[in-house]
């Protein structure tokens, strides 16, 4: 998803999934977005491409260990921010090292042009949740709510502002992703609203010393959320 009409920057609305995690961020143990974070307890700083550096951290500056490449660059920032810069001029700022959690995440995306969009959170269990993600005119472009006591499911609702008909189009930009658990809080199903019979049902299979590792049993015919299956 583009936000700001089109300006940018592009958030990427998928699940990914890794087995050497037990972190259950609200998506299924395992599952998480692809968003960048920094982790001070273990001075591993992820990606959202996919990449994973150690940082050395000392308490005015932050620096990526055998980054060979200069595609991104990290700084901290007065005030302890964490900041995450790429070669094309967008970047990312991380809550900061006063939080409660050693993990920190990103709470503004900002393209190359100087659009952003916000995220927001909340701190819950001894863990961050993402709440929602609203553009620069304040439009949530999605919001999540998590299971409860009357709510087995994680809701997803992307454009949840465009869900209803009106007078000025009969075919609503927003829809819901619901994201269904079994034993011990592993994703199994999803389903989509956005129309008739998308679903995808998640298995597991447990290796010896490794524990369950996921893959998908049946792809609905629109392409998939998830990523590292």
């Amino acid at each position: 998803m583009t936000a700001n009409n089109g300006f940018g920057p592009h958030v990427p609305l998928e699940l990914s999934y890794s087995p050497m995690t037990q972190a259950n961020l609200g998506f299924g143990v395992g599952f998480g977005f692809g968003f960048s974070t920094y982790d001070q307890r273990t001075t591993l700083m992820s990606l959202a491409n996919g990449t994973h550096y150690k940082v050395l951290e000392c308490e005015s500056s932050l620096s990526l260990i055998d980054a060979k490449l200069k595609e991104v660059s990290v700084e901290k920032l007065p005030g302890h921010y964490y900041k995450v810069m790429y070669k094309d001029g967008s970047f990312e700022l991380l809550t900061n090292p006063d939080t409660l959690s050693s993990l920190k995440v990103p709470y503004k995306i900002v393209s190359s042009n100087g659009h952003f969009v916000t995220l927001n959170w909340i701190f819950t269990n001894n863990q961050f949740r993402l709440v929602s993600i609203v553009d620069e005119n304040n439009n949530t472009l999605v919001s999540i709510s998590y299971p409860d006591a009357q709510n087995l499911a994680t809701r997803i609702a992307v454009l949840p502002d465009r869900q209803a008909l009106t007078k000025e189009t009969d075919n609503p930009e927003g829809y819901n992703i619901y994201l269904f658990f079994g034993d011990n809080h592993h994703l199994t199903k999803v389903t989509c609203d956005a129309a008739a019979g998308l679903e995808w049902k998640i298995g597991y299979t447990n290796l010896d010393g490794l524990g369950p590792w996921g893959r998908l049993l049946l792809v609905s015919l629109i392409p998939a959320v998830f990523t590292n299956m």
